[in-house]
């Protein structure tokens, strides 16, 4: 799972900002944030509340999940 969340943050990047292609950035950016939320909420049980050491970055994905989205709408 954390090589998945990690393969997913590399490839945000260049997609979105070198190759401009903001549709494909915003589904590379929402599944990154689900792959995140699964990590944070789905291994609650295991993990205790060490999981939520990694709520201030699925609060951060959250908001730029968004901006993406506004992006695409908007321009």
């Amino acid at each position: 799972l954390f090589s998945i969340q990690w393969v997913l943050n590399v490839a945000w990047n260049p997609v979105f900002f070198y190759y401009h292609l903001v549709a494909c950035g915003l589904i590379i950016i929402t599944s990154l944030t689900v792959v995140t939320g699964i990590f944070l909420f789905g291994y609650y049980n295991e993990m205790g509340g060490r999981s939520w050491l990694v709520a201030p970055y699925f609060a951060w994905l959250v908001v730029a999940t968004s901006l993406n989205g506004y992006i695409l709408i908007n321009n």
